[in-house]
C-alpha cells in the first residue's frame, strides 16, 4: 500500500487536517477504527471497500461518502485494487464548506451530495488513478477552496475548544466554559452541535479518549493504575468504564492487541482484526 498525505495552505489549513491518497495494486485489510476528531471526505475507487459499525451496514462499495465524528467503532474491510482519496477535517472545519449542521451527520455516513450538493460529483471525476498525488491534491484543493464560504469559528468557541484540548474530565466543566465564554450553556451546547457535531462534554469525551489511545500506546509497559492516574482519572476503573464505553474493550486487551502487532503506536485508533 503507497499513502501519501498533503497539508494544505491557508486559508484551508485552519480547517482541514490533511488530504491523502492511498493506493495498491493489491490490498486486503479488515480493521477498527475507534472514535477520531475528524470529519471525513473520502472517494473510492477499490474492488471492494465495506464499512459497519454495531452490525450495521453504513458503506458498501459506494463511490463516495462523507462521515461526521463517530461515537463508537466503526469496522471496514477492503479487498483487491485499492485506491482511495480522502480529507480529514478539524473538528470544527466541514461546517466552513457547507450549510449543514455538523450534528446531522453524527455516527453517520453520507453521500457526498447531500453534504456538498452535486458540484462534488464533478471533483469525484476528476479523480482518476492515472492521475499524480500532486494533481489529485490540487484538484481536492482547489475544490475545497471553492467552497469555503461558512462563518468563521467565534473566538470564544475557539477558546473553549483549545480549553478542552487541554483539560482532564472534571464536573460542572460545560457550565464554567459558558460562563468564561459569556454566553448560556444552552447557547454553548448549540453552537458545539452546529460546528463539531456533539455537545461539549461528548466532544472532551472523546478528546481524553483519544489522548489516553495514545499514551496507552506509547507506554506499553506501564500499569494501568499508573496510566489512569497519568491521564486524570480517578482509578484503574474508572479508566477501565470509559474505555469500554467508547471502544467495547478494556484496555487490557488493547495493549494485548498492541503485543500482538495489531496496533501500531503511529496510528492507535486503528486495530487490525484477523479474518
Amino acid at each position: 500500500m503507497q499513502t501519501l498525505s498533503y497539508v494544505p495552505r491557508p486559508p484551508l489549513a485552519s480547517r482541514v487536517e490533511l488530504i491523502w491518497v492511498a493506493r495498491a495494486v493489491a490490498f486486503h485489510h479488515h480493521g477498527r477504527l475507534l472514535p477520531m476528531l475528524h470529519h471525513e471526505l473520502m472517494f473510492n475507487g477499490s474492488d471492494r471497500f465495506e464499512v459497519s459499525a454495531g452490525g450495521q451496514t453504513l458503506v458498501s462499495n459506494a463511490s463516495a461518502w462523507v462521515s461526521g465524528l463517530q461515537t463508537r467503532p466503526v469496522d471496514a474491510l477492503t479487498a483487491g485494487g485499492h485506491f482511495t482519496v480522502g480529507v480529514l477535517f478539524k473538528p470544527w472545519g466541514l461546517r466552513a464548506f457547507t450549510r449543514m449542521d455538523a450534528a446531522e451527520l453524527r455516527d453517520q455516513s453520507l453521500p457526498p451530495e447531500a453534504v456538498f450538493g452535486p458540484a462534488v460529483r464533478q471533483l469525484a471525476g476528476a479523480l482518476s488513478p492515472a492521475r499524480t498525488p500532486a494533481e489529485l491534491f490540487g484538484a481536492v484543493e482547489a475544490f475545497l477552496l471553492r467552497r469555503l464560504a461558512g462563518p468563521p469559528l467565534p473566538p470564544h468557541l475557539a477558546r473553549a475548544i483549545a480549553h478542552l484540548d487541554n483539560c482532564t474530565l472534571a464536573d460542572n466543566l460545560v457550565n464554567d466554559l459558558a460562563k468564561s465564554a459569556g454566553v448560556s450553556a444552552k447557547t454553548l451546547i448549540g453552537q458545539f452541535r452546529q460546528y463539531v457535531g456533539l455537545t461539549p462534554a461528548k466532544y472532551h469525551h472523546l478528546v481524553v479518549l483519544n489522548r489516553t489511545l495514545r499514551y496507552l500506546a506509547g507506554h506499553p509497559g506501564q500499569t494501568l493504575t499508573a496510566t489512569a492516574y497519568a491521564l486524570g482519572f480517578f482509578d484503574q476503573a474508572h479508566l477501565t468504564r470509559f474505555f469500554g464505553q467508547y471502544t467495547g474493550l478494556t484496555p487490557s486487551a488493547y495493549l494485548r492487541a498492541g503485543q500482538t502487532g495489531q496496533v501500531h503506536r503511529a496510528n492507535p485508533n486503528a486495530i487490525a482484526l484477523h479474518g
